[in-house]
């Protein structure tokens, strides 16, 4: 995402994910896009994002997971992901689900070269 353009802020696990969204959306600079890995550790993306809508977050967050069936992608949507992308992540797709959810952002578009300000975006993934 950063090769495309994007502000990229990462989370170690779901409860920093949220820290981070919150403490953002609070001080009036929020994220545009959330990019929740489902499989977390401490917090997973289900119960982050869950808590996240129950605290009444607003912003767009889409769901990164292995898990690609039908069933998966409902259950990612009715806790309160707003998209769905499937691992293994395809980079087109990637770029367009947040072009699509963060309408407000300069869309990044390889391989043009990056904007000058790109989407601002969180990031889940557990520690390599």
């Amino acid at each position: 995402m950063r090769k495309a353009g994007a502000e990229v802020t990462l989370a170690e696990d779901g409860l920093r994910a949220c820290e981070l969204a919150t403490a953002a959306a609070a001080s009036g600079t929020p994220f545009d896009v959330i990019l929740m890995d489902m499989q977390m550790p401490e917090l997973d993306g289900y119960g982050a994002t869950t808590r996240l809508r129950a605290g009444g977050y607003r912003g767009s967050i889409v769901a990164l997971t292995a898990h690609s069936t039908q069933g998966d992608r409902w259950r990612c949507l009715a806790v309160g992901c707003d998209g769905f992308v499937s691992k293994p992540i395809d980079r087109r797709t990637l770029l367009e689900t947040v072009q699509r959810h963060a309408p407000r952002a300069a869309a990044p578009r390889p391989p043009a070269p990056p904007p000058a300000q790109g989407p601002r975006l969180v990031g889940c993934e557990p520690p390599a």
